[in-house]
């Protein structure tokens, strides 16, 4: 089976300012398919660590997640009554998970749910990395959207997947990989992106 797509993988010492130029070239390459597109934006640590408070690992960590990527506020207090997660924590990841629009309209609302000094630095990041983008023009029509919780295994930090009109599924995936790269006893940090021709082909 073969996937067809294009992108870049960037390795080694990875500062803002190397996010924020990925990130834009990723913003860029959508501008390139179509003048309508959003590229949805999110940071794994934030949800792992509001993961982490509530005490859910393996299985329930795994319904859970899914649960957010679905949205699924019902599915998210019923395991939060399943797994005794405390009300406040349950109130948190059910309106993390509710989070969407406009990165400047949506981070300071996403900042009031933040429960621990790991949620607060991710949500810093996530500004630092916005204000880059900003300085390079590439900030436009870029969301947040804390339901993007894609193999958390994988992904250590910002991720992000982009849309265009025409396409009912993203056409762009990429963030902070690190993980991997310790999986495989490699040192260093890596993060990249891919767009997926065979969806543009369609």
């Amino acid at each position: 089976r073969e996937i067809m797509q294009m992108g870049l993988e960037c390795i080694g010492d990875i500062d803002l300012y190397t996010m924020g130029e990925v990130i834009c070239l990723a913003v860029r390459s959508l501008q390139t398919v179509s003048e309508q597109f959003i590229l949805d934006v999110s940071h794994v640590g934030v949800t792992a660590a509001l993961l982490d408070a509530a005490g859910l690992q393996d299985v329930a960590r795994k319904k859970m997640t899914s649960s957010i990527g679905a949205k699924n506020s019902d599915e998210i207090r019923i395991l939060c009554r399943q797994y005794e997660v405390d009300k406040a924590l349950t109130e948190s990841i059910v309106g993390l998970s509710g989070i969407y629009g406009s990165f400047k309209s949506a981070i300071e609302k996403a900042e009031s749910y933040c429960v621990n000094d790991t949620m607060r630095e991710a949500m810093r990041e996530l500004k630092e990395v916005y204000r880059v983008l900003e300085s390079m023009d590439c900030a436009e029509n870029v969301n947040l959207d804390f339901s993007i919780v894609n193999d958390m295994d994988y992904y250590s930090g910002v991720i992000f997947q982009g849309f265009i009109k025409g396409i009912p599924v993203e056409v762009l995936y990429g963030g902070r990989y690190d993980n991997l790269l310790h999986r495989m006893d490699k040192k260093g940090q890596a993060i990249g992106f891919a767009v997926y021709l065979g969806q543009l082909e369609q």
